[in-house]
């Protein structure tokens, strides 16, 4: 039975409707170098890549290696290169900076590997009951994903495409984030439980309450707080990364789903179903709103923090806008019922799940 399973999800993948010939390009050769450690409070927290860009934003500096000048990120032009029809409804998504990719079909106990330059999705591997996510390490050797009827984070091997081991929890499995420098998973639940895990033991380090259905998960660009979103209690709380305490909560009412951070930190991003995207100035708490006519639920910040990716699943679009100023730049109909967004570490193409598709945008 499990061998027809496998067969049926990939055998089943249709042809992809392809709007221009694609070009998702080799990984990068040359990854921005880790920036200096930064101190959070009592502890000590490796920092992620950092970058500080010349006039006109296309270089980039390491700043542990001045002299030295790099490719920064960038985002994608916004048209639709490739659009995969897949099985099991795919919700989440990941990229590796090999170009690995994983789908979590969460109509299915199945994850799909996959190859960013090909755009195919064609190894299954089973974790577990109703997938909705899956992140990557930076090394890309682990995927993490969450379970959702199957009530745990299942960790998989990318390599060998193969189950390592499932972690438990005591409600049904959201979503999930990984610290950047790998070393920690937050993984949030329907009763509203932020789970922080050991990336390598996957020992269970700590526990915190966010409020029913945390559901979005983004750091702060210094690593030093993790902020979650609350659909049902309409909130966002942060979260210490060195203490694993609650240093605030905003309240924005709706029902507030993914999120981002400005590249500066001074803003907050969420995606609401039902005022659309809300703006949290991080220091006074104070919100504004966005509203497109229809409830928004995914969200993303392309990799040069110049453009927030909004998903309206009612009206099977995204919207681009510039994020400085939230004006309008694109609107693409992507078909399906639009869910969640990534990006390739340079920036260059962004996957969209659709529960019908993987829609590569360049």
């Amino acid at each position: 039975m499990q061998h027809l399973l496998v067969g049926l999800i990939v055998g089943l993948v249709a042809p992809p409707t392809q709007t221009s010939e694609p070009n998702f390009g080799a990984p990068s050769s040359m990854e921005p170098r880790p920036g200096p450690p930064r101190h959070c409070g009592p502890s000590l927290v490796k920092s992620h890549p950092q970058f500080r860009y010349a006039a006109g934003g296309t270089q980039a500096r390491g700043l542990d290696r001045p002299r030295r000048v790099s490719r920064g990120p960038t985002h994608p032009a916004g048209v639709v290169a490739l659009t995969r029809p897949l099985v099991g409804r795919p919700y989440g998504v990941a990229v590796a900076r090999n170009g690995t990719t994983y789908v979590a079909l969460i109509g299915t106990d199945w994850l799909l590997r996959g190859n960013l330059k090909s755009g195919n999705f064609t190894e299954p591997v089973g974790v577990g009951s109703t997938p909705p996510h899956v992140v990557i390490n930076p090394a890309g050797t682990r995927a993490y994903a969450t379970l959702q009827n199957g009530r745990a984070v299942a960790v998989v091997d990318v390599a060998a495409n193969a189950l390592l081991a499932t972690v438990p929890l005591t409600s049904d499995g959201f979503n999930l984030a990984l610290a950047p420098d790998g070393e920690r998973v937050y993984a949030t639940t329907a009763a509203g439980t932020l789970y922080v895990l050991d990336a390598t033991s996957y020992a269970v380090l700590d526990t915190l309450n966010m409020g029913p259905a945390a559901n979005g998960l983004a750091f702060s660009p210094d690593e030093c707080t993790l902020y979650v979103t609350s659909r049902d209690a309409g909130t966002v709380t942060a979260v210490s990364t060195s203490s694993h305490s609650i240093t605030r909560t905003y309240y924005l009412g709706g029902m507030p789903q993914r999120i981002a951070v400005a590249p500066d930190g001074s803003e907050i991003y969420v995606a609401n179903e039902q005022t659309g995207l809300n703006v949290i100035d991080v220091e006074s708490g104070a919100v504004t709103s966005v509203s497109f006519g229809a409830a928004a639920y995914g969200l993303g910040l392309t990799p040069d923090g110049e453009q927030l990716y909004v998903l309206l699943p009612g009206l099977g679009e995204l919207r681009i806008l510039d994020r400085a100023t939230r004006a309008p730049i694109k609107a693409l109909w992507v078909g399906g019922t639009p869910r969640n967004i990534t990006f390739d570490s340079r920036g260059t193409t962004a996957l969209v799940t659709t529960e019908e598709a993987v829609v590569f945008i360049q």
